[in-house]
């Protein structure tokens, strides 16, 4: 009898050593498919957020980014275009910062910047006609027929 009260705890034992070892390599498994799918995941919110939705929004994404009035009036301003449609003009005048914030359109080579009056409420959309876009370099003339030449300084 103390042979089979010993047999049968070696068979528990052995069983418990075996579920033991499985378990972890269902762990792993678990593990591979939970990375698989977090890099899945970044991958696809990466093609989504660079190349989809700007075109949702008409901006192209040459045009997105930070760029800098390299010349004239607004020397030194900056403007900010958005891959979600929106942009901020930012000047500085007397040593203070002001800032316009725009929702951007983009229609063939013409930008469409529609900003709300703080006064009034009334919707002012200016039109901006693209010269020239690199990579580096953005030059557009506006309705009073000024030219601007701005420079990249951020992606």
């Amino acid at each position: 009898m103390n042979n089979m009260k010993n047999g049968s705890d070696q068979n528990q034992s052995q069983t418990l050593t075996q579920q033991s070892a499985a378990k972890p390599r269902g762990n792993r498994r678990l593990l591979w498919i939970l990375l698989f799918l977090l890099v899945g995941s970044a991958a696809v919110s990466f093609v989504v957020f660079r190349y989809v939705l700007p075109s949702v929004y008409g901006v192209p994404l040459e045009l997105v980014g930070t760029w800098q009035v390299a010349e004239g009036n607004f020397k030194g301003a900056t403007f900010e275009c958005r891959w979600n449609g929106t942009a901020v003009f930012t000047v500085h005048k007397g040593g203070k910062k002001e800032s316009d914030q725009y929702a951007v359109r983009v229609r063939g080579n013409r930008i469409l910047l529609t900003a709300k009056d703080p006064t009034t409420g009334d919707e002012q959309t200016l039109m901006q006609t693209i010269l020239k876009l690199t990579d580096d370099e953005l030059v557009f003339r506006d309705q009073d027929e000024v030219t601007y030449h701005l420079i990249r300084i951020r992606d």
